[in-house]
């Protein structure tokens, strides 16, 4: 249930909005405080699926004892915060060019890293918490 709340919050249309508008790339390549608006994005990507996760974080608050509720609770905020942090350097970094059309960004592959290295850091973290 958790990864399904991350995967739904880093998965939005937001994560690709640099992409989508080509004046916008061209805009953030000329301005003097560019790294600033970086760390916005990242900031309201992280924003974005912490909201999603709060149904996972009143499950977590009632099911489970205290301590294990707040382990849970700070790991899910750190892969949302790493989760925000690929999708913006990607985005930044190296945005999509090539596109006739803005549908063509929203089902880019590329979205899905950020799901993909959760994934693959989830089932590494349960494979050592089983031996």
């Amino acid at each position: 249930m958790p990864l399904a709340f991350m995967l739904i919050g880093i998965n939005s249309p937001l994560t690709t909005i640099i992409s989508r508008n080509k004046d916008s790339q061209r805009l953030l390549a000329m301005l003097p405080h560019a790294p600033a608006l970086w760390v916005r994005y990242w900031s309201d990507l992280f924003l974005i699926c912490v909201l999603t996760c709060i149904p996972q974080y009143v499950v977590y608050a009632i099911l489970l004892p205290t301590p294990i509720a707040v382990i849970y609770i700070i790991a899910s905020l750190v892969i949302c915060m790493q989760n925000a942090g690929i999708s913006v350097a990607l985005d930044v970094g190296k945005p999509l060019h090539n596109w006739k059309t803005e549908r063509e960004v929203l089902k880019s592959s590329r979205k899905f890293v950020a799901s993909l290295v959760t994934v693959i850091e989830l089932g590494v973290a349960m494979s050592v918490a089983t031996i």
